[in-house]
């Protein structure tokens, strides 16, 4: 049986794929699943279908959150005297 990513789609994910030897991270939105693979889009403009096979992991992408408390925190920061 095939796994399922209905609760993926529209949304912003890090898939972790085995290609070959390599492990690769590929962050996107899930735009569609069939039997055999899902519809990822990339960087906001390439669509392309990746086998189900190749995905070991799915994770929700939280950059954006991560970038924001980046910035947050440095706001916070006190600024060294030169």
């Amino acid at each position: 049986m095939s796994k399922t990513y209905s609760d993926w789609l529209g949304r912003q994910v890090v898939l972790q794929l085995k290609a070959g030897e390599s492990l690769v991270p590929l962050r996107g939105l899930v735009v569609n699943e069939s039997n055999n693979a899902l519809r990822f889009r990339l960087d906001g403009c390439w669509e392309v279908d990746i086998y189900k096979e190749m995905i070991l992991r799915v994770e929700a992408d939280n950059y954006e959150a991560f970038q924001l408390r980046n910035l947050e925190a440095s706001n916070k920061a006190p600024c060294a005297a030169l």
